[in-house]
């Protein structure tokens, strides 16, 4: 886990502009077909990370020697632009260098004009009417020693790690809780089980894949109070040295390089 940590999928800085998602339920009508009611979309104006340690590519090199706060990152997503009752609100993150420490996340609600912070155990809540909570973002985004950890094994299994669609298609035969695109056997993934330190966690425990290769999630099935399987995080990637497949313009000064990922949960 500290090498996913470690090996990121960025590291060194991170920015995503209009970060969409959407979030509702499947049925399964009289034919037996599945579909997904997208019952809230949400947008995000910008999405930014910043690497304080660990820097590979970008200048300073490899951390930052100025860090006042002591921290290995820092991250923000911010305005919210849809739905529109939660317009203008943000959210700010720090993990710090010291493991240890729990990290600090900060909320801003235009409708309080007030910024509210979350707990450690609040990161496993579903904001907003969402599916997902902070914590399963990119498969798992919580600080490594909140959990104990179990490697329960590797086996081989499917997974999406060279999509070709952009934007990413969902597909209709499954009501649209999977990406159409190219799936293949991955030889080696790391079944890692983790249950959780903190107290009033949402979750008893997660089960997370991680391609063996990339340090990549693949899937992360989360599990109740009860012990019932809760909700799944599936994981889709697509990486290109151009923004667009279909874009005609080359870059002749520099090097252009652009990953584009996706991901959906379903409970």
């Amino acid at each position: 886990m500290y090498n996913f940590q470690n090996t990121h999928y960025f590291s060194d800085d991170l920015g995503l502009h209009l970060v969409d998602a959407d979030t509702g339920s499947l049925y399964v009508d009289a034919n037996g077909n599945r579909h997904y009611n997208v019952e809230r979309h949400f947008v995000s104006d910008w999405l930014r990370v910043l690497q304080f340690e660990g820097r590979l590519h970008h200048d300073p090199r490899p951390k930052f020697e100025e860090n006042n706060d002591d921290t290995f990152r820092k991250s923000g997503l911010y305005p919210l632009i849809e739905p529109f009752d939660l317009k203008g609100v943000g959210g700010v993150s720090f993990r710090y260098r010291d493991l240890i420490r729990q990290d600090d996340t900060w909320l801003y609600l235009p409708f309080l004009r007030r910024v509210r912070r979350l707990s450690s155990a609040q990161r496993s809540d579903a904001l907003f009417g969402q599916d997902i909570d902070v914590d399963s973002y990119g498969g798992y985004a919580g600080q490594i020693p909140w959990f104990e950890w179990k490697l329960l094994g590797e086996k081989p299994m499917l997974a999406s790690l060279h999509g070709e669609r952009l934007p990413p298609e969902p597909c209709t035969k499954d009501g649209g809780m999977t990406f159409c695109e190219v799936w293949e056997k991955r030889p080696a993934v790391y079944v890692i089980e983790g249950k959780p330190k903190v107290s009033n966690y949402a979750y008893s425990k997660r089960v997370i894949f991680v391609d063996k290769e990339t340090n990549f999630i693949i899937y992360s099935d989360l599990y109740d109070q009860s012990g019932e399987l809760w909700k799944v995080v599936m994981q889709s990637i697509r990486t290109s040295k151009r923004p667009n497949p279909r874009s005609t313009t080359s870059m002749t000064s520099h090097a252009c390089s652009s990953t584009r990922s996706a991901s959906s949960t379903c409970s």
